[in-house]
C-alpha cells in the first residue's frame, strides 16, 4: 500500500453481513470447511522455485503430442521475417509470436516446430544463451547511432539490422541516458509453451459457482511465492523497484496469467529512478468489447522499517492482492464473458503510484479502452481479528461499493464492510479515477497500520480463510458484472 494512503475513513458505515467469527450456512456451501480445505496446524509448505524462464507453471495446459527428443528441452528462441508463412506456421501449431517488429518476430519454439523449420526449410536463427529470459530486452537503434552504445549494458545475443537482443541482469535497468539518445528499449516476453485454446466456454449462470473455486491452498502458494522472489536458496526478498526480485516478479505475474489461457502483455515505462519498469495486463475475452472491467493490484514492496530494499517481502502489501486477482483470473477464465475482463498488475506504487499512473494515460490518452469499473485490490486478508475491508469510492464508482455491499449480504460471506467515499484516501484507484476510470479501493489496512511496509511482512500477517473470503467476493461481483444481463 503506497505512501499516500490516509488512516481516515470518513463517514464510514460498518455493515456486517453474517458472523464474522463463523461463514453462514450460505459461505459453507461455497468454501467448505476448514478442515476440509486446509489444516492450520500443518508446517507450511516452502515458497515455490519462480517457475523456470523456459518452462510453464505447473498447471499450464499444453497442446501436441510427446516432445520429440533435441535442443529443445523444453523451449527456444528461434528469430525469423515477420510473414504471411510464419503466421501460417505459427496457426498450424498454435503458437503465438514472443516480439515482432519491423518484419522481424522472435518465436517460442519446441522440438516439433523445431524439426518442421528444418524439414521445410524455414529462413530462421536460433538463439542461443538464454535461459533466463527475465533478462532479456530488444533495444533499437537510430540511424548513426553505432552498436557499441549499447554494449556496456549487458551481452548482445542476437542481432539483425537496427534491432538487438540484449542480456541485461540484475534489476530494472537504468535507461534515460540512452532514451534521450534516441534507443528504443523494450522488455522481451518470457518464452512459452503452446497453450491449450479453451473452446466451448459456458456462459455464467450462477456467480456464487464461479468463486467455488477460490482456493486457500492457491492463494497461500502464491504469496510465497512472492514474498521469495529475489532471495537466495528459499529466503525472503523484495520486489521494491530497483531490485532484481521486481523484474522476476513481472515474468511470473506474466506467465501466471498466461497459463490461465490470457492473451498478456508488458506495459513499460521509465519510473523516476530512471529505469525501466513493467506494468503487466492480461485479457480474459468477453462476447461485448464496448464496455471492460478491471482489476489492479501493486506488485511492487518496500521497507520503511530498515530501509533494506533487499529485505522487503511485502506478503499483505501487496502479495495479498495479487493472489486473489490470479485466484479470480483463473476462476473466469473457465467461462465466456459477455464483456473483457482485464487484470492488471502495477509497478512503483510504493513510490507516488507511478504504475497506475502510466497504466491510466496510456489506456485512457493512446487507446481510448472503454473501461467500465475497477477494482484495486491492495492489503488484504490482515489478520486484525474483526474480519474489516475497507471499500472507498468516489460519486462515478459508487455502484461498485453498492455491489461489492450487496454480494456480501446475499452470499452471507461474513465481512464486516466499511464503505466510505474519501478523497483522503489515495491509491492506484485514485490514479484511475483520476483519468476517469470508475474504480474503487478495496483494503483490509490502510496506510499506518503496523503491519504496512515492513520488513515482517510476511505471510503469517494474512488470515487465508479471511482472504478467502475477500477473494470469493471480488470474483462474485465481478462475475455478476460480466454474467449475460449482468448488473
Amino acid at each position: 500500500m503506497g505512501i499516500f494512503a490516509i488512516l481516515i475513513v470518513a463517514s464510514a458505515v460498518w455493515i456486517v453481513q453474517g458472523d464474522p467469527e463463523a461463514p453462514t450456512e450460505i459461505a459453507q456451501n461455497l468454501t467448505g470447511t476448514p478442515a476440509e480445505i486446509f489444516d492450520f496446524d500443518a508446517t507450511p509448505p516452502p515458497p515455490t522455485q519462480a517457475p523456470s524462464p523456459t518452462f510453464p507453471p505447473e498447471d499450464t495446459p499444453t497442446t501436441g503430442p510427446t516432445q520429440p527428443q533435441g535442443i529443445c528441452n523444453p523451449l527456444c528462441l528461434a528469430r525469423m521475417p515477420s510473414d504471411e508463412r510464419t503466421g501460417a506456421f505459427l496457426m498450424e501449431f498454435g503458437a503465438k509470436v514472443t516480439y515482432e517488429h519491423d518484419g522481424q518476430a522472435w518465436v517460442s519454439v519446441d522440438n516439433r516446430m523445431l524439426a518442421q523449420f528444418e524439414s521445410d526449410e524455414f529462413d530462421f536463427a536460433l538463439v542461443e544463451n538464454v535461459a533466463d529470459t527475465s533478462q532479456l530486452y530488444v533495444l533499437r537503434l537510430p540511424e548513426g547511432v553505432d552498436r557499441s552504445a549499447i554494449e556496456s549494458m549487458g551481452t548482445i545475443v542476437d542481432g539483425v539490422s537496427n534491432q538487438f537482443l540484449v542480456d541485461i541482469p540484475g534489476p530494472p535497468p537504468y535507461v534515460r541516458d540512452i532514451v534521450n539518445m534516441g534507443i528504443s528499449i523494450e522488455k522481451l516476453p518470457p518464452l512459452l509453451p503452446v497453450i491449450g485454446q479453451k473452446s466451448d466456454l459456458p456462459a455464467i449462470s450462477d456467480p456464487g459457482v464461479v468463486a467455488e473455486s477460490i482456493s486457500v491452498g492457491q492463494l497461500k502458494q502464491r504469496i510465497l511465492d512472492l514474498e521469495a522472489m529475489g532471495g537466495v536458496d528459499g529466503a525472503l526478498g523484495s520486489r521494491e523497484y530497483a531490485q532484481v526480485g521486481n523484474v522476476k516478479a513481472a515474468e511470473y505475474l506474466y506467465r501466471r496469467l498466461a497459463s490461465y489461457g490470457l492473451d498478456v502483455w508488458y506495459e513499460d515505462f521509465i519510473g523516476d529512478n530512471g529505469r525501466l519498469l513493467l506494468n503487466v495486463v492480461g485479457e480474459i475475452p468477453g462476447n461485448d468489447p464496448s464496455k471492460i472491467y478491471l482489476m489492479t493490484a501493486h506488485f511492487d514492496s518496500i521497507a520503511t522499517d530498515t530501509n533494506d530494499p533487499v529485505l522487503a517481502p511485502g506478503a499483505l502489501d501487496n502479495g495479498s492482492g495479487i493472489a486473489v486477482l490470479l485466484e479470480t483470473a483463473r476462476a473466469l477464465s473457465g467461462y465466456q464473458l459477455e464483456h473483457p475482463v482485464h487484470i492488471a498488475f502495477f509497478n512503483a506504487e510504493e513510490y507516488a503510484m507511478q504504475g497506475a499512473h502510466e497504466f491510466a494515460r496510456h489506456a485512457t490518452t493512446v487507446e481510448s479502452r472503454p473501461y467500465a469499473g475497477a477494482f484495486n485490490v491492495d492489503s488484504v486478508g490482515a489478520s486484525v481479528g474483526q474480519n474489516q475491508l475497507y471499500v472507498n469510492a468516489n460519486q462515478s464508482s459508487l455502484f461498485l461499493s453498492n455491489l461489492l455491499v450487496d454480494v456480501n449480504d446475499r452470499w452471507g460471506l461474513g465481512i464486516a464492510v466499511w464503505p466510505s467515499m474519501s478523497d483522503k484516501i489515495t491509491a492506484d484507484d485514485t490514479e484511475l479515477n483520476n483519468f476517469g476510470i470508475p474504480a474503487i479501493m478495496v483494503a483490509s489496512v490502510l496506510y499506518g497500520d503496523p503491519l504496512i511496509n515492513q520488513s515482517k511482512d510476511t505471510v503469517d500477517a494474512i488470515d487465508m480463510w479471511y482472504l478467502q473470503a475477500v477473494g470469493q467476493l471480488v470474483t462474485i461481483a465481478m462475475a455478476n458484472l460480466v454474467m449475460p444481463g449482468g448488473t
